[in-house]
């Protein structure tokens, strides 16, 4: 009843934040970056409550089995595709030279052939009955059974609709998540006082100040969700960490700011882009800062 309390008002995001995402849907042509092992192949499919779902595993060439390996999970958003998010992030890339192995899976269709994540919980459709929390337990389980991963590093991050999805997935599965980084998503600000995250979870929020799709300082009238500020400050309370956080970088471009968490390390984080929108940030386009290395950053300090 808890995941449906939490899903109900994180639903409207798909029709109040994200109708109009296109934040990760053009792809880049940048096949040098893919490794060439046999066991990195798109468009795998895994059954799960009865749906046949979709992603793309990427393994690093060094990849030996006899080593427990990180595991990365990344979100597309709203309308987007795996390959899409892959190619902008360059998370394969970066998993090549840093060893950990990343996961990349779809989401379901809706009525206009649109993918998008179900951060409203369960939902029904003419198919089936099936919540994108179950996909991806039995998505981590499947790997597991497959590659040596290490259950004390496994991630998952996403942007805009991913990034509304990827909160849902630290509110119900912090014992399974190490870390969870948002990009370009908000927490919903009316959650009864009795529902609670599993557990606390070290957050990396990323936003755009420019940012006009998911506003990240005012949200429109009647939205129910918090702002990137009132979205970190949920999880600085969440996991006890100090209420004064630590300026780690401000400039013309980007402000970081770290809420330390010293007893239990579930530290949040903060990313500002000043002059960022809705896109996946890069030192090149409008958020001069890289998403992707300062996730990764954050991700291999922090184990459960």
């Amino acid at each position: 009843m808890k995941i449906l309390q939490l899903g109900a008002v994180i639903a409207l995001s798909l029709l109040i934040s994200c109708s109009s995402d296109s934040s990760d849907s053009t792809p880049t042509n940048d096949k040098d970056q893919l490794p060439t092992l046999a066991n990195n192949s798109p468009n795998r499919k895994i059954i799960s409550e009865g749906q046949t779902r979709d992603y793309t595993v990427r393994v690093p060439s060094a990849y030996d089995a006899n080593t427990e390996s990180p595991l990365v999970i990344v979100l597309h958003g709203f309308g987007s595709k795996p390959e899409y998010i892959e190619g902008n992030s360059k998370f394969t890339a970066l998993g090549e030279r840093e060893n950990f192995i990343t996961v990349y899976p779809a989401g379901v269709l809706n009525n206009e052939g649109r993918r998008f994540w179900t951060s409203n919980g369960r939902i029904s459709t003419p198919e089936a009955d099936y919540d994108d929390i179950v996909f991806f337990q039995d998505l981590i389980n499947s790997l597991k059974s497959e590659f040596n991963i290490d259950d004390n590093r496994i991630y998952i991050t996403g942007n805009s609709n991913g990034g509304f999805m990827t909160y849902r997935a630290a509110f119900v599965l912090s014992n399974t998540f190490a870390a969870a980084a948002i990009h370009a998503g908000q927490f919903p600000n009316n959650l009864e006082d009795n529902l609670r995250p599993q557990g606390v979870i070290p957050i990396m929020h990323i936003h755009g100040l420019e940012d006009n799709v998911v506003f990240a300082q005012n949200v429109p009238a009647g939205v129910p969700f918090f702002n990137a500020q009132g979205s970190v400050d949920y999880w600085v309370e969440n996991n006890g960490a100090n209420t004064v956080p630590v300026t780690l970088r401000d400039d013309e471009n980007v402000n970081i700011r770290e809420w330390e968490s010293p007893s239990n390390n579930a530290d949040v984080v903060y990313i500002q882009s000043k002059n960022g929108t809705h896109e996946w940030f890069t030192t090149l386009n409008s958020g001069k800062i890289d998403s992707t290395q300062e996730i990764w950053n954050f991700f291999k300090n922090h184990t459960k």
